[in-house]
């Protein structure tokens, strides 16, 4: 019970950043996002580990769990989230999260071939909406040519977006539900039912965090950061702030429940994704029925796959 409460908070926090990060990357590039959105995250989780006492606890991993932690901590944070800016930068946050809530036939393909866990026919069935809800969604725009690829995010009908476009933004969605659906079983396998989600969620972090900064040491890098839009910078702040929220209450949840019933609860998350992108980007977001109807067939899917 401890681990779905978890999980829910983390899938209310996500939505919050979800909604803000889409807003910083309608005006701002998505490696600037990552670097705003993850680095401060770094010296916050450590905070929180010490003040949840799991600093002093690290002694209970030994190092294959945390080559595993330091493993999800570059595949989900570095190449997932890079990949979520981009498909939402290209798509919009909410028909980006239709091929995102696809993570969970990641995960549950995983365990069926590494944890040796059997697919029943509900699970078929699962297994083929979460196919079919994308598509739902994809096919919700108008095929045109891709005439004007340097356009403003801000400023391109979200209901109707060039065939050029659409494919660019599911390439980097699809690549980004892969990351999603592997890391869990990473984070699984390292702390199990030891409850220390926030010590891995540091550990995991600062993994992200140290490969960033070497990223952010190539030329014209600090630069870029430094011209970023004061507006665009706050939103990603935001999202900063609330998805380290996020991660914490998501490596809890997995910490005290299985993966196959934290990741759908997580991706269940979309919800509150579309409530708060109505009121806070109602302009820059698709609301289209294809778009709402793909979504909640791939959502209802997904939960086929655990039930």
């Amino acid at each position: 019970m401890l681990g779905i409460v978890f999980t829910l908070i983390s899938a209310f926090f996500f939505g919050i950043s979800t909604v803000s990060m889409r807003r910083g990357v309608a005006s701002g590039s998505a490696l600037n996002g990552l670097y705003v959105t993850l680095l401060p995250g770094v010296p916050l989780f450590w905070l929180a580990a010490l003040a949840t006492g799991q600093l002093f606890q690290v002694s209970r991993l030994d190092q294959t769990d945390i080559i595993l932690l330091i493993a999800a901590g570059v595949i989900h944070f570095i190449v997932g989230r890079y990949c979520t800016l981009r498909a939402m930068a290209e798509l919009g946050a909410n028909r980006a999260s239709a091929v995102i809530v696809t993570s969970v036939l990641v995960s549950v393909g995983l365990a069926i071939l590494f944890l040796n866990e059997g697919l029943t026919p509900l699970m078929g069935v699962g297994i083929a909406l979460v196919i079919i809800g994308p598509a739902i969604a994809a096919g919700s725009s108008k095929s045109k040519s891709d005439s004007r690829p340097d356009e403003k995010f801000s400023r391109t009908p979200y209901d109707n977006l060039p065939r050029g476009r659409l494919v660019r933004g599911y390439s980097w969605a699809i690549v980004n539900a892969l990351a999603f659906g592997t890391s869990p079983l990473f984070i699984r396998e390292a702390i199990g039912d030891t409850g220390l989600g926030v010590l891995g969620g540091a550990i995991s972090y600062t993994a992200a965090g140290l490969l960033l900064c070497g990223v952010l040491l190539l030329p014209g890098q600090i630069n870029s950061l430094r011209s970023i839009d004061p507006v665009t910078r706050n939103w990603f702040l935001v999202s900063a702030v609330t998805i380290m929220a996020a991660q914490a209450f998501r490596f809890l949840g997995i910490a005290h429940a299985p993966v196959t019933v934290a990741v759908p609860l997580l991706r269940g998350g979309v919800v509150f994704i579309y409530i708060m992108s109505y009121y806070v980007n109602r302009d820059i977001e698709s609301f289209s029925g294809k778009v709402i109807l793909g979504t909640v067939v791939a959502l209802v899917g997904a939960v086929a796959l655990v039930v």
